[in-house]
């Protein structure tokens, strides 16, 4: 009886923690559905604390410049963290908490690099810093 009693227990936890699991994994799907529109990527950090979510423009004869829209969901505070777009660049995790945008410059100066022009925002300090500044 007591195998019998144990065993309704452990199916009781794991159909909670399982129902748990899908409305964290649907709220943040929610979420960037809500604020995107379009064919939205989802791409998680490396330690699955977060979920970057973005949808990518492609350019036309009218506005040649590809747009990404994007945002950051903090799968364990179940909040965005961050928000944001830009035009002809990338977006991807620097590590398991930060960013890394990649803007693509005009015209760049003498002495200027790619590193000047790409970014990397910590989502627990709420710092952006170029990879330049970063590298000093």
């Amino acid at each position: 009886m007591k195998i019998i009693n144990s065993l309704i227990i452990f199916g009781l936890v794991f159909s909670l923690a399982c129902v748990n699991g899908k409305t964290q994994s649907s709220n943040y799907k929610s979420v960037s559905e809500e604020k995107l529109s379009g064919k939205i990527e989802h791409v998680f950090s490396s330690d699955s604390s977060y979920v970057l979510s973005y949808v990518e423009t492609k350019g036309t004869a009218k506005q040649p410049q590809n747009n990404i829209k994007y945002i950051v969901h903090d799968l364990k505070a179940d909040k965005v963290v961050y928000e944001d777009a830009l035009d002809n660049g990338s977006v991807s995790f620097y590590n398991d908490h930060a960013i890394k945008i990649v803007m693509i410059p005009g015209i760049m100066r003498e002495g200027q690099s790619q590193d000047d022009f790409t970014y990397v925002y910590d989502l627990k300090t709420k710092e952006k810093k170029t990879l330049t500044e970063l590298k000093n």
